[in-house]
């Protein structure tokens, strides 16, 4: 009868080992689980990351070249204006040219 005791503490002990045993490995599943679903999700930011900056890129060039547009743009429309005047003065010196001969027939 002595040893009942002992042996009803090392059943619970061995109950709670082989308890443990399976927590431990429960837990290294989950860890493992829990890790692959990171690098995925780490995996996922950096494709993120890339495509951002990639799309940055592009629009800050095309922002740039459309600067670049609207400048050419600006300056052929002054030099429009600019023509426009020079033939406007010429149109006027030939008509004038063209009055006075005119009154010389």
């Amino acid at each position: 009868m002595a040893n009942e005791p002992d042996n009803l503490v090392l059943v619970q002990l061995c109950e709670i080992r082989a308890t443990l045993a399976e927590h431990s490995a429960r837990f290294d599943r989950m860890e493992a689980h829990m890790n692959k679903r990171f690098n995925d999700v780490d995996g996922r930011f950096d494709e993120m990351r890339s495509l951002l900056g990639h799309t940055v890129g592009l629009t800050t060039t095309t922002y740039l070249k459309h600067q670049a547009l609207e400048r050419h743009q600006g300056f052929s429309e002054g030099e429009q204006s600019q023509l426009r005047g020079r033939l406007d003065e010429l149109e006027r010196r030939v008509s004038k040219i063209e009055e006075e001969r005119d009154e010389d027939d």
